[in-house]
């Protein structure tokens, strides 16, 4: 496969500027609420757009907004250039947040192929952010647990039975239980996180009400305090990291080279 040049990167970054751009329209016309998050929120407050190196785009919405965007995004997404990706449009993808997929190009993430079942566009991520209980920190651990024991089985590859059979077992159920019972809330507690998740929580009012922020020459929304959003996440992130650590995760980019699932699953 050809090697990711920083010319081909570069470019893939402004296609998924382009999404950006089309998911900011989509959600100003719906009044949804979302922000950047992670690495671009990194790359707004350290270099006012893409870290060089990157090659995703990632923005949260609260719960209620991201159901929300779902409903919507059927009429108001330009359907002709972008595919909305997740477990209800495609159903072969392994990630439980939302994609919107660039429909005229390919991009390959570390471990995969070239004709995977699901939609491969140049894209941006989703993520559905919900409110958190309050919780004692032994709950907390037995769910970590439970979530590293799902993580130790691969998704793809020779060792799948081993997915089915922790399906089997119930470690999957019994981890969705747990979140549902002891740290899914319905109502502000005042901490809010990655649905399924403990690696991004934060209080509420690090993130609302929500500011703006320049990307690209571009503006979008952002949390209220980015500098302690970014603080919990990265430690000193103006820090740049060792050059050897300056990595991307894609393995193949085309922007010209229609995916497999377009050119043959979507027929």
């Amino acid at each position: 496969m050809n090697e990711i040049n920083s010319d081909i990167l570069r470019k893939s970054q402004l296609k998924m500027l382009e999404i950006l751009i089309e998911v900011d329209k989509i959600c100003k016309k719906n009044n949804i609420n979302y922000w950047l998050d992670s690495g671009t929120l990194l790359g707004a407050v350290r270099h006012r757009g893409f870290i060089p190196w990157d090659d995703d785009i990632d923005i949260c919405m609260l719960e209620e907004d991201y159901n929300h965007f779902l409903e919507v995004v059927g009429k108001d997404l330009d359907s002709n250039k972008y595919f909305l990706s997740n477990k209800s449009t495609d159903k072969n993808v392994l990630f439980k947040y939302s994609k919107i997929r660039d429909r005229n190009s390919t991009f390959l993430e570390n471990e995969e192929t070239k004709n995977e079942l699901y939609h491969q566009g140049v894209f941006i991520d989703i993520f559905c952010m919900s409110y958190i209980k309050n919780y004692n920190s032994l709950t907390e651990k037995i769910y970590t647990i439970l979530l590293k024991i799902k993580d130790l089985i691969p998704e793809r590859g020779k060792n799948r039975w081993c997915k089915k059979l922790m399906k089997r077992i119930g470690i999957c159920k019994l981890a969705n239980y747990m979140y549902e019972k002891y740290f899914y809330s319905r109502v502000n507690e005042g901490i809010i996180g990655y649905k399924y998740s403990f690696v991004n929580t934060h209080q509420i009012e690090v993130i609302f009400p929500l500011e703006t922020i320049i990307f690209e020459k571009y503006k979008f929304l952002c949390p209220n305090n980015s500098h302690l959003y970014l603080s919990k996440l990265y430690g000193d992130y103006m820090q740049l990291p060792q050059e050897k650590d300056r990595i991307w995760h894609a393995k193949y980019i085309s922007l010209n080279e229609k995916c497999y699932f377009e050119k043959v699953i979507k027929k």
